[in-house]
């Protein structure tokens, strides 16, 4: 048996994450996404306009921040104002290593 690892390519996926530069939940979860490697687009809601209308049309209407919108195999995923245990494991079913078993031996 084989086994091959690999890290989400980045090209596999988009991840724009709304977000203000005040907001102690926003900044907690950049570093949560920063720490895993993860690649992100920031959106700030109060500077980019039509910003919080479209993450509200994206979210289901929440005004909640962070809103990580999560892009990959023409599916979208959508997480609202996680706590870091939340945003890791959303990370971990979403974005991180993954194992292939082939059978060969």
């Amino acid at each position: 048996m084989t086994d091959m690892l690999h890290k989400t390519d980045p090209d596999d996926y988009h991840l724009t994450v709304y977000a203000t530069d005040w907001c102690p939940d926003c900044v907690r979860a950049f570093r949560v996404l920063k720490q895993a490697g993860i690649q992100y687009t920031k959106i700030d809601i109060e500077e980019v306009p039509r910003a919080e209308a479209k993450m509200r049309e994206l979210n289901g209407g929440s005004g909640k921040i962070p809103t990580l919108i999560l892009e990959r195999d023409a599916q979208t995923f959508c997480l609202i104002e996680p706590d870091d245990p939340d945003l890791k494991v959303w990370i971990k079913t979403h974005l991180s290593l993954s194992k292939e078993h082939k059978s060969g031996e």
